[in-house]
């Protein structure tokens, strides 16, 4: 299950080592096997660290294994660095930061989601229940918000080719026509002419100024 290198002989090294003590102070419960890796609840698979121990052993883990034992093990260093047992973040620097980020992403680059995962994920969002104070503080952060050119590809490049469920369709028309559209006139300050906010600034304003800047350069 390990790699026979010297992370897996440190790494046994500290669980050794705290086998064979009694602390008084503050520890945490690790599993010697990870339970994503097959490890169990049993006595003998489970060791009390300090929280240094714990977070250096959950640094060497990653080293010791390899292709999708690598990725858990990567992501369970990240979940780690950003929430312990007692509700606080592990302290780590910037560097160690780095590191542990880095090693996370490039677990997950190239990673494929199975079709049993991806039937997990769907059940588990279709049984969510979102509240309307939910909702309304998700429209709130996103009111004012504008995509970037570079958003705006990765979505199109991401729906290319996929087509829309029937049921899909009919709930996008059903949300659109609960939709209230208040049309206000405008008037662009360039050529004079008025009309409707949603369609004057797309065919005035920024061109107009543009071909006025043009005839008089």
């Amino acid at each position: 299950m390990y790699l026979q290198n010297k992370y897996t002989r440190i790494y046994f090294m500290i669980i050794d080592r705290a086998k064979s003590r009694i602390l008084d102070s503050y520890t945490e419960s690790h599993h010697i096997i990870p339970k994503s890796l097959g490890g169990t609840n049993d006595k003998n698979n489970l060791v009390n660290l300090t929280a240094r121990e714990h977070f250096i052993c959950h640094l060497l883990l990653p080293k010791m294994t390899t292709s999708e034992s690598k990725r858990k093990m990567s992501f369970a260093l990240w979940a780690l660095t950003k929430m312990n047992k007692t509700g606080n973040r592990y302290i780590v620097n910037s560097r160690m930061f780095k590191l542990v980020r880095e090693q996370y992403v490039n677990a997950l680059s190239g990673h494929l989601v199975s079709e049993e995962t991806k039937e997990k994920i769907r059940i588990a969002r279709a049984s969510q229940i979102t509240t309307e104070e939910t909702k309304k503080k998700m429209s709130l952060a996103r009111t004012g918000k504008k995509q970037t050119e570079k958003q705006k590809l990765s979505v199109s490049t991401a729906l290319k080719g996929k087509s829309r469920s029937p049921e899909t369709v009919q709930k996008i028309k059903e949300a659109r026509s609960k939709q209230v559209i208040t049309t206000v006139q405008i008037t662009c300050p360039h050529c004079g002419k008025t009309g409707g906010n949603r369609i004057m600034p797309r065919y005035h304003f920024k061109n107009c100024k543009e071909a006025f800047n043009a005839i008089n350069n």
